[in-house]
C-alpha cells in the first residue's frame, strides 16, 4: 500500500575528546514535506508535524506542503534550513540521528530529506553528510518491533531506534 511516511536513521561516532572540543552543532536540512528529528532519542526539530513532543502515527500526513531545494533545480537556497542542536546531546561513542519523514498526502509525487550535520569548536567536523549510510523503514506500520538479527523476515526491518515512549 501507499504510505505518507518514512523513518530513517544515521549512526556516527564521536569521542569524549571530540565532544569536549565541540561548542556548537548545526544541521542543514532540505525536506519535503514535514519531519521530526531526534538526536540520541531527544527531539531536536519538527516541521509541519504538529506540536512539539506529540506522537505522530505512521499514517499521518504533514500539516503543510514544503518544497525541497532540488525541486527548483538546486537554485533556491532559501528552502534549506539550518537548525542549531545542543552539543550536550552528543554521547561518547555511537550517536544516532533519527528522522520521521512525512508527505503532505499519499498522492504526492516525492518525499525528500537531506541533512548535513557539522560541529564548531576546536576540531570542526562533518558528522552526517550525503556520503553517510543510513537505515530506513517505510512507514506501513509503527517501527516498534525488533526482530533478532539471527532471523531474516522479509520485508520487515530488523534494526531500528525507538522514537516515542510514553511509559
Amino acid at each position: 500500500g501507499i504510505t505518507p511516511s518514512l523513518y530513517t536513521r544515521f549512526s556516527f561516532l564521536s569521542s569524549a575528546e571530540q565532544n569536549a572540543g565541540t561548542n556548537s552543532i548545526s544541521a542543514e536540512v532540505d525536506y519535503d514535506d514535514g519531519f521530526i528529528m531526534y538526536l540520541n532519542g531527544v527531539e531536536i526539530a519538527r516541521r509541519n508535524m504538529g506540536a512539539v513532543g506529540t506522537f505522530v502515527p505512521h499514517s499521518a500526513s504533514a500539516t503543510a506542503s514544503h518544497g525541497a531545494r532540488w525541486e527548483s533545480g538546486n537554485d533556491n537556497p532559501g528552502v534549506l534550513e539550518t537548525i542549531a542542536i545542543d552539543p550536550g546531546l552528543l554521547a561518547d561513542g555511537e550517536n544516532v540521528l533519527a528522522v520521521q519523514l512525512h508527505n503532505v498526502s499519499t498522492g504526492s509525487s516525492d518525499l525528500v530529506f537531506s541533512v548535513i550535520v557539522t560541529t564548531g569548536g576546536a576540531n570542526p567536523r562533518t558528522m552526517v553528510g550525503p556520503g553517510n549510510e543510513n537505515r530506513y523503514f517505510v512507514g506501513h506500520s509503527e517501527p516498534v518491533e525488533i526482530i533478532p538479527p539471527t532471523e531474516t523476515k522479509s520485508p520487515r526491518f530488523t534494526d531500528w531506534v525507538e522514537l516515542h515512549n510514553t511509559g
